[in-house]
């Protein structure tokens, strides 16, 4: 690991061990590891991040936490974003070894996207390692492809019309839909009236890791922010 490069490093989708050889070593070599989080509105943070880093037994005293609001307003998210880098941007200079961590991949919808930005304006050299994105983790649990031969997937972060699903399916054969909450009964009725196949993700990897095919779980469950959904246009 050279100091004075911020290393990205994907932590995969929540099972400890689906974080990559190289990108667990690296954590470990830091001097510094900042890692994403959220801050609700009445200023309660989590990170999922974190549990995750805990798990590995990295120390304490060397996480350092970034917190971006949640909410609709990003220039309140800019803001945070700024603080964050400054404190990266500092570490690096003083010749720290330092690294963010993020579950998942780090180069999809990822909060390091945004940091990764400004390491490049700052002319900060920058590696990354890649790592499991959820979806795939979803497609794993089902013992089923996520695609074969000429099937075609899109991708669809933060649905805000039912619809627009219905349109994607009309040219693609499966559809990732991430963070879904606000669509969620929608999609179930349009799975059920078209005869797609659903499977609804929750904390994959995790203790509390739920999956399920039924429409009505989409319509009854208090899904989580980072909650996902593999929609099919046919039976796997």
């Amino acid at each position: 690991m050279k100091p004075g490069t911020l290393y990205g490093i994907s932590l995969g989708p929540g099972d400890p061990g689906l974080i990559t050889v190289k990108g667990l070593e690296l954590l470990r070599q830091a001097d510094r590891v900042y890692y994403a989080g959220s801050r609700a509105t009445d200023g309660a943070e989590s990170s999922y991040s974190r549990r995750m880093l805990d798990s590995h037994g990295l120390a304490a005293d060397r996480l350092r936490g970034v917190f971006v609001p949640m909410s609709e307003d990003r220039t309140v998210a800019e803001s945070a974003y700024r603080e964050a880098f400054a404190g990266l941007l500092a570490d690096c200079q003083a010749g720290r070894r330092v690294a963010f961590a993020c579950e998942g991949d780090i180069s999809f919808y990822s909060t390091f996207s945004r940091l990764l930005a400004f390491a490049h304006e700052a002319t900060l050299p920058v590696e990354i390692v890649a790592g499991v994105p959820a979806f795939l983790l979803g497609a794993a649990v089902q013992a089923h492809p996520l695609a074969t031969g000429p099937e075609r997937i899109a991708v669809l972060p933060r649905l805000r019309v039912a619809d627009e699903l219905a349109r994607c399916l009309e040219t693609f054969d499966v559809a990732v839909l991430i963070k879904i909450r606000g669509v969620a009964a929608q999609v179930a009725d349009l799975a059920e009236r078209h005869g797609w196949s659903l499977l609804l993700c929750e904390h994959l990897g995790a203790p509390n890791q739920f999956v399920s095919t039924r429409p009505d779980d989409l319509r009854t469950r208090a899904l989580p922010y980072l909650s996902l959904l593999i929609v099919r246009r046919t039976s796997p």
